[in-house]
């Protein structure tokens, strides 16, 4: 999709920390640029167009046509009737102008800009976030002992049902990288498309060329101790 084709996904490091070593798995994520200029208020409070007096502005990409109760549901901000009570107290404005009837008509497109409240934001199809984890989070939607790490997530984003691809221990930091987009989500973890992982581990002890060795030809884990993991490549740098 053109969606997938836009996005550069390299993985490299984001720190993860235990008692006794330092491991990390970096993501960096090419997303478009946003443009930082901000539509300016209009004047015209209330202002609504018909379907046939909206026309697509030129060198622009096309999105679907959608009511914009609805999209603010997509979005994130409430059930249809609560959106439509934003819209109809005034509190909408689509790219400087601002709009009181819900079944106005938007071009539902990524970089449409809009504001809730005074607040800015951008529609987005499908939603990708990079956060830095802290310690004491679990990376999931039913924590047992710690709170989840979605709960440091807007509102908005929660409810569009993020997902964390790939996960950090609760006692651990790093880069987290949460989207709603499966078909990326399954293209970077599945181990059937063997997407390739570069690992960054600051240990409590010297690196040895032994410790080298040993993971070159494989180890196992705690939870699958019947499955022998190798890197493909073990290397020593000095002052990460």
């Amino acid at each position: 999709s053109n969606e997938m084709q836009c996005r550069e996904w390299l993985l490299r490091s984001a720190f993860v920390r235990n008692a006794s070593h330092c491991w990390g798995l970096r993501a960096l994520v090419s997303l478009r640029k946003i443009n930082d200029s901000q539509p300016t208020r209009s004047s015209a409070r209330g202002f609504c167009q018909s379907e046939a007096q909206q026309t697509k502005a030129p060198n622009r990409a096309v999105g679907k046509r959608i009511q914009l109760d609805k999209m603010l549901q997509q979005q994130g901000f409430g059930t249809r009737k609560e959106c439509r009570i934003l819209i109809e107290e005034g509190l909408v404005d689509v790219e400087g102008e601002w709009i009181d009837d819900p079944k106005y008509l938007v071009e539902a497109r990524d970089g449409l800009k809009f504001k809730v409240d005074e607040e800015d934001w951008e529609y987005r199809e499908k939603t990708y976030v990079l956060l830095h984890k802290p310690v004491g989070y679990e990376c999931s939607s039913k924590p047992t002992h710690h709170p989840s790490v979605f709960d440091l997530l807007p509102p908005q984003i929660q409810v569009r049902g993020v997902q964390c691809v790939g996960r950090l221990d609760a006692e651990t930091s790093g880069l987290l990288l949460l989207t709603d987009d499966g078909q990326l989500s399954q293209a970077v973890t599945s181990p059937k498309r063997k997407q390739p992982k570069i690992y960054q581990a600051t240990l409590k002890y010297p690196v040895t060329e032994l410790l080298l060795q040993t993971l070159r030809r494989g180890v196992t884990l705690k939870d699958a101790p019947e499955e022998l993991l190798a890197a493909q490549e073990a290397e020593r740098e000095d002052d990460l």
